[in-house]
């Protein structure tokens, strides 16, 4: 049987400081998820608002948001302040519901299945602003990369503002109406329409604005870097599905590269964009895990490889001898827990979960040996749960275990109550 759940609605309005409406912003609903511990923003909805500043957005499923408005350039006036002293400008900025310029500092939304939320009245903030101005290269033999594709985006994974990007045949560029913050800048090129030999080649660089304008910022392109690797097993292992050997860049700015392992055990990955990644091992039986991974002969400690210097080799050992977790969940009542969701986590916050059968039962296998954390929630929004804060306000219903290699180990676990995990998202 399919069920159909309600969609539910937010009505709102964008205006300025003084309550002006601010005709066709830009309107964008976010969500909450979590990456290696660390919080970051997702865009789930967005369109362009009336002329009036109201805006109406729809098919949203029941759970907690973020909405923010972006003034749109071309139909605000008067919108610069300028002091001639300071060659600082003033201008409308990004701002969150209700009027925050900062993610961390915006206030959530919790909307219920089929409900109709009215009444979000974002008020834009005014704030100093300021420009980047550099020049894009490309290495060996240094030339300007005047086809270059730039972008500016927030270093602490809240979204930045759509900003303008100015780019001149000299490889000279320009970011306006830029807040003060830390950011990177990311530059392609793909110089087939210049040259014989079609190249990608990639840059990427960090830089803070304080409070004045940056002037003369270099980035340099280079080709991307070429990964090779051996993928080695000890003891025995029965392969029921292909293995892959995936690259997930740390602050996810670009796709995950991935690559299958020959029946050699060797794998080569190409045009990887000089960033840091995590290496992840994808389709492994029950019973192995990653025992390590060595980047160029160093370890690489929670599986981080930084490939901003350049190519490189991946050693990855995996064994046979992993531990095993089973358990059931139950409620208060000593009833079994059906359905619950069951989360196992690290001192890396790298958090699995998975779903309690209809008797309460669960099974986590292919763990590394070591210490971990475990809660059982009867229901919970996944976003919250994956914040590594909201998991410390349930410390009496949170399992420490140790395990071994080969090890299996049973538990029984009282799950979190609905009520009090929904009270405190509620908070």
């Amino acid at each position: 049987m399919l069920w159909l759940r309600p969609q539910a609605m937010i009505y709102g309005k964008v205006v300025t400081e003084e309550g002006e409406p601010v005709p066709r912003a830009e309107i964008q609903v976010l969500r909450q998820s979590f990456r290696d511990g660390r919080r970051v923003m997702l865009p789930v909805a967005w369109l362009g608002g009336q002329d009036d500043g109201g805006f109406a957005i729809g098919n949203l499923e029941a759970g907690t948001y973020y909405v923010r408005a972006t003034p749109n350039r071309a139909a605000a006036a008067d919108r610069h302040v300028r002091t001639d002293r300071r060659l600082i400008e003033e201008d409308y900025v990004t701002t969150f519901w209700p009027n925050a310029i900062d993610g961390s500092s915006a206030v959530p939304i919790f909307i219920s299945a089929g409900a109709e939320l009215r009444g979000i009245e974002v008020r834009l903030r005014k704030a100093s602003v300021y420009r980047i101005r550099g020049k894009a290269i490309e290495l060996g033999p240094a030339q300007a990369a005047s086809q270059a594709t730039l972008s500016l985006r927030s270093a602490n994974d809240y979204p930045a503002d759509n900003l303008n990007v100015i780019l001149a045949n000299s490889g000279e560029f320009e970011f306006e109406r830029v807040l003060p913050g830390t950011y990177i800048i990311e530059a392609s090129l793909d110089s087939r329409a210049s040259t014989p030999v079609r190249k990608r080649l990639f840059g990427r660089r960090m830089l803070t604005v304080g409070n004045g304008n940056v002037e003369d910022f270099l980035i340099q392109l280079g080709e991307p870097a070429q990964i090779t690797g051996k993928f080695t097993v000890e003891g025995r292992l029965t392969w029921t599905s292909p293995v892959q050997v995936l690259l997930i860049p740390v602050d996810g700015t670009h796709n995950t590269s991935a690559i299958a392992v020959r029946n050699d055990g060797a794998f080569q990955l190409s045009g990887i964009v000089p960033d840091v990644y995590r290496v992840k091992v994808a389709g492994l039986p029950d019973k192995s895990y990653v025992k390590t991974i060595h980047f160029s002969g160093q370890t690489a400690n929670a599986g981080l490889v930084d490939l901003t210097a350049g190519d490189g080799s991946i050693e990855i050992l995996v064994s046979s001898e992993a531990a095993e977790l089973s358990g059931v969940v139950r409620n208060g009542r000593g009833e079994t827990a059906l359905g619950a969701v069951v989360q196992i986590w690290n001192d890396a916050n790298i958090v699995r979960s998975v779903t309690a059968n209809q008797d309460g039962s669960f099974h986590i296998a292919g763990l590394a040996p070591g210490e971990y954390s475990l809660i059982a929630w009867e229901e919970v929004v996944p976003e919250l749960s994956q914040d590594p804060n909201f998991r410390r306000r349930f410390q009496p219903w949170t399992t420490l275990v140790s395990v071994r290699e080969a090890s299996m180990t049973n538990l029984t676990m009282i799950g979190v109550p609905r009520e009090l995990s929904a009270a405190e998202a509620s908070q």
